[in-house]
């Protein structure tokens, strides 16, 4: 290999297409960058087109999943040195990249034994990044969301090598000879490569083809699925059931998967009207079909539901804990465009079709709060006119909870070709109107600093991301028509808005609800600027004012490529009445500088807070009896907080039977407590209202962190310390509940040692249940485990803990091989001494192995532990750990709750060694497993815990930037994330090294110890 006189190809003589012959398609995007550096090489690869390429490729910042290279460390190209559409011998095009080969990259290491070269393989996919790159920078990715790159299929790839890259060499350079590229349905590439190392010419691939095929998001985006369970059956058509799954993948997916066969003829390139997607899709399953797929037929009628999350993002972002406007009109307005598509309007022309919202009127008669349910909504096709290849659709729709309507509205869409809305002119507009939108004023108020008075206390306008409005341009007190007022407010359009990758995929545009809610908060904007809410207690907006229709006219949208959103509004009406104090406006949104919104009627009430908004609550009594913090609690106040907390138990832990006997509360009371839940408590809330009328307000349980690490502290003989923080941030992530089955039975046996013995669904399960199960008996728990989780990493941190200066404790966990019995009886025979010496407690899993399933109950249990807890007279505790699985079937195990949900614990009655000598060893067995699967509820019942997307997104990121592994991801996320931080120091040094940046340690036994840790947590895939 040393005497190569490596490949003799030359691109000047070699053979390529003659001019007349090839195809050669001018850019999409003209790139203004002729070198990129390897941070924007790396840009590119994680997905940050408009990072990478710069102006000209700023539509890519709306893309949902944009095509791009390998990132991490399959990323093959350093920087790019030469780009030149024109460049090359060919004049058709030319590209280099020049790489530094370190003597230590992992690709030289990893092949071969005693024998390191980069492999052939690896050059290839190189190659492959090169002309994606190529593609890319010219422009071809733009209008592809989505979409993947792939090697031409059926084509003879002639490749040739005629040297090595070795830990010796210095330099390799790919230079791409661009044959041919074609921007057809399918945007291709044909090119000649050549790759040079430190001088040599080793390898030539003759005429490499790559083109842009179309693919969907949701194929690469399992979690939005991960833990649906459909709460009821969805409608059926054939084989094809219309739940969750093919509405998401009327987002985000195959059109096919979401239509059947109507949406086959879709799968490719050709364009279909889509949902929005996730954060702003509100349908959840469609329920009926009353219509024919592909009728395009009036009085066509379907019902859909939305179930409500009581932890929505849009109840935490609105000003009030209630569902913002928008979403409402989204819940309404998304069925329409789902029965538009499955009419078949997208399949009455071969051209492209969009689809828009026209104009409407709704009226709102009820708030929705977070513990309202399911919105199930009716929509009927009304009209349909077809004209010039433009289809209207009209439709009446009707919004319940339960059986109580709370919406209705009349509505209009339309499906419209390209060049229709590239020049709609709008609504009316004067020139002097247009000047008005630049009239000079001299009030400026920049909500993006989040100033105090509109964006603290009560009411306040949204957070950052519902807000619509950045500032507040001009205000004309004596403005108008109706000499009121005249406000002017704008939002600066960013492409890399949330809303613009969410709405549509494919054609990004801002819901037009999103601008309806522009104009209601600039209408919030004017109350609270006038003081409107002076004389209300616990002032808050409704969304809109009830039982007051709201009309509103679209003629345009704001596309990526609008600059300013301007918002126009005249106050037409303003005052107070019994239910509050109440504005009335008429507003006009603006692109630019062309009118395309117009809402009339736009009224809005400031109310004093209505109960339900927070958590559960009760009202006193029926004649409206008060209370106040200040004073002790008296027996009707007392009665009322136990019965809310028991309504709490009900609606989130109903496998447990609780009455008042078992509720505790603090002398504020500001806190109660349950027997069943020994390591938590409810937050209080007494909130005395305007009236006679006061509510009780429970949170959610917390766990009682002092209570759990006091007895970790007094073990170790250690205050908080970093270790309690790693704990501390993954129970607080991932446990939910920790019930006693029956308190009262587990009192009589907590001052004895216990066996524990439990399913499996998770591995982090095995780490947090003995340090919350041994606080509850002060007693310590030895776990029995699997030696194949030995060099997992829950025993290397283990080994590590363990480590800690001043700690000389026996280590928590004990190993056994399942296939060596003899080595399992070694163990028991200790644990039998140590039972009798220590009073020690046991813990294992009875099955030994993690489970796939929450379906599968727990089948298979040894004598043998059975046998231990006899000899040394041991009552069994059963244990269930819930919610850590989803309900189909895994291919692999988990480390952490699935959607990094939260797990509940159920310890269930202890079983005495009197009652199990009376059976014989079969009815034993039958007995334990009996129990511990009957602990909270059967699992045909079970379903796994909500879905965290703020920390599924939070790891997926950190993964993408640092190549971490899943556990040490989670690990390092859930630090991050953590609120209250026992032990702040070192805390603060691992995140500080967590974020990339490098920590001199101190030279001592605990400096040594942190490094350790770091270093185990961080060092495999540090940047």
């Amino acid at each position: 290999m040393a005497a190569s006189g490596g490949i003799l190809w030359n691109p000047d003589t070699g053979e390529h297409k003659p001019d007349g012959e090839a195809i050669v398609d001018p850019a999409v995007a003209e790139c203004t960058r002729k070198e990129f550096s390897v941070d924007m090489v790396k840009a590119f690869s994680e997905g940050r087109v408009f990072e990478c390429f710069g102006p000209g490729f700023e539509l890519a910042q709306t893309h949902s999943k944009t095509p791009k290279i390998q990132s991490g460390m399959m990323l093959l190209l350093d920087r790019i040195t030469r780009f030149e559409p024109t460049g090359g011998p060919w004049g058709r095009g030319y590209l280099r990249v020049e790489n530094e080969i370190p003597s230590d990259a992992w690709y030289l290491t990893c092949h071969f034994k005693n024998d390191p070269c980069m492999p052939g393989t690896l050059m290839s996919d190189a190659c492959l990044q090169a002309l994606a790159f190529y593609m890319t920078a010219m422009g071809h990715t733009l209008k592809r969301d989505g979409w993947r790159f792939d090697p031409v299929p059926d084509e003879i790839y002639h490749i040739k090598c005629r040297g090595q890259v070795t830990p010796k060499s210095q330099n390799l350079i790919y230079e791409v000879f661009v044959e041919e590229i074609i921007d057809g349905p399918c945007p291709t590439i044909y090119a000649d490569i050549l790759g040079t190392c430190d001088g040599l010419k080793i390898l030539h691939i003759r005429r490499m083809g790559l083109r842009l095929v179309p693919d969907y998001p949701l194929d690469c985006w399992p979690h939005l699925l991960l833990c649906h369970v459909e709460k009821k059956p969805a409608a059926r058509i054939g084989d094809m059931e219309f739940g969750y799954k093919s509405l998401l993948a009327c987002a985000f997916g195959k059109p096919s998967d979401a239509f059947g066969e109507l949406g086959k003829p879709f799968d490719g390139p050709r364009h279909i009207a889509r949902l929005p997607g996730p954060p702003y899709h509100f349908m959840s399953r469609v329920t009926s079909i009353l219509a024919t797929m592909g009728g395009m037929k009036t009085d066509e009628t379907i019902e859909v539901d939305y179930d409500i999350p009581e932890n929505a993002w849009y109840f935490d972002e609105n000003g009030n804990r209630s569902m913002p406007f928008c979403v409402l009109m989204e819940v309404a307005l998304q069925p329409c465009g789902w029965l538009a598509v499955f009419e078949g309007g997208p399949a009455t022309s071969e051209k492209p079709l969009y689809f828009r919202n026209m104009d409407g009127t709704g009226t709102l008669t009820t708030e929705i709060f977070p513990d309202a349910g399911t919105i199930r909504t009716r929509t009927t096709v009304t009209k349909i006119i077809n004209f010039s290849g433009i289809i209207l659709i009209n439709f009446d729709v009707e919004c319940f909870i339960k059986d109580t309507s709370i919406y209705k509205m009349e509505t209009g869409f339309g499906f419209f070709h390209k060049e229709a809305l590239d020049h709609q002119v709008g609504l009316p507009a004067t020139d002097e109107d247009r000047k008005w939108l630049d009239e000079p004023c001299d009030f400026l108020v920049d909500l993006t600093r989040r100033p105090a008075k509109y964006c603290e206390g009560y009411p306040r306008l949204p957070k950052p991301m519902l807000l619509m409005v950045d500032r507040v341009t001009g205000f004309w007190p004596g403005g108008g028509q109706k000499g009121l007022g005249r406000l002017r407010s704008e939002k600066l359009v960013d492409m890399g808005e949330w809303f613009f990758k969410a709405h549509f995929f494919h054609d990004p545009v801002q819901p037009g609800s999103l601008g309806v809610e522009a104009m209601i908060q600039t209408l919030q904007f004017y109350m609270i600027h006038q003081n409107m809410q002076n004389g209300i207690k616990n002032a808050c907006f409704e969304p809109i004012a009830l039982d007051h229709p709201l009309t509103w006219k679209y003629r345009g949208q704001v596309s990526p490529s609008v600059k300013r959103i301007s918002i126009e509004m005249e106050i037409t009406d303003s005052g107070r009445d019994k239910k509050g104090s109440f504005a009335v406006a008429e507003a006009w949104l603006w692109a630019d500088h062309l009118r395309i919104f117009h809402v009339k009627n736009l009224c809005i009430y400031i109310v004093p807070e209505s109960p339900g908004k927070d958590a559960r609550q009760e009202k006193i009594n029926d004649e409206g009896d008060s209370a106040n913090l200040d004073v002790p609690h008296d027996s009707k106040i007392e009665n009322s907080i136990k019965n809310s907390v028991l309504k709490y138990i009900a609606d989130t832990a109903p496998f447990i039977n609780v009455d008042p006997s078992f509720i505790h509360l603090s002398a504020d009371p500001k806190t109660a407590s349950c027997d069943f839940m020994p390591l938590s408590h409810f937050p209080i809330i007494i909130e005395e209202r305007q009236g006679k009328a006061s509510f009780i307000h429970v949170g959610e349980p917390a766990l009682l962190f002092d209570k759990i690490f006091e007895y970790g502290r007094n073990l170790f003989h250690l205050g908080p310390w970093l270790f309690e923080n790693i704990t501390r941030s993954l129970c607080a992530r991932f446990i939910r509940y920790v019930i006693l089955e029956d308190p009262a039975a587990f009192e009589k046996v907590r001052n004895r040692s216990l066996l524990y013995l439990g399913n499996h669904q998770i591995q982090v399960e095995s780490m947090l249940f003995p340090l919350l199960a041994q606080v509850l008996t002060q007693r310590r728990i030895v776990t029995i485990a699997d030696a194949a989780h030995k060099t997992g990493w829950i025993g290397a941190l283990n080994d590590i803990v363990y480590s800690h200066p001043g700690i000389h404790y026996p280590k928590n966990i004990v190993y056994f091989d399942q296939n060596d019995r003899k080595s399992l009886f070694n163990i028991i025979d200790k644990f039998k001494e140590q039972i009798k010496k220590e009073g020690i407690s046991v813990f294992l899993h009875t099955e030994g192995r993690l489970g796939l399933t929450c379906k599968n109950p727990v089948k298979v249990l040894s004598s043998v532990f059975i046998d231990m807890a006899l000899e040394s007279d041991l009552p069994i505790v059963p244990v269930r750990f819930t919610g850590g699985l989803p309900v189909e079937k895994l291919e692999k195990t988990l480390d952490f709750p699935v959607g990094y949900g939260k797990q509940d614990y159920y310890i269930g009655t202890p079983i005495l060694p009197e009652t199990l000598k009376k059976l014989n060893y079969a009815d034993r067995r039958k007995l334990v497993i009996n129990a511990i699967n009957h602990l909270g509820g059967a699992n045909a019942q079970e379903t796994p815990g909500k879905p965290a997307p703020d920390f599924i997104n939070a790891v997926a990121s950190y993964r993408k930037q640092t190549g971490a592994s899943e556990v040490k991801a989670v690990l390092f996320k859930a630090l991050d994330m953590l609120t209250e931080i026992p032990e702040k120091e070192a805390h603060e040094m691992l995140l500080r090294r967590g974020h990339g940046e490098k920590i001199q340690f101190q030279d001592n036994d605990k400096g040594r110890w942190m490094k350790r840790l770091t270093d185990w947590l961080f060092e495999p895939h540090e940047r």
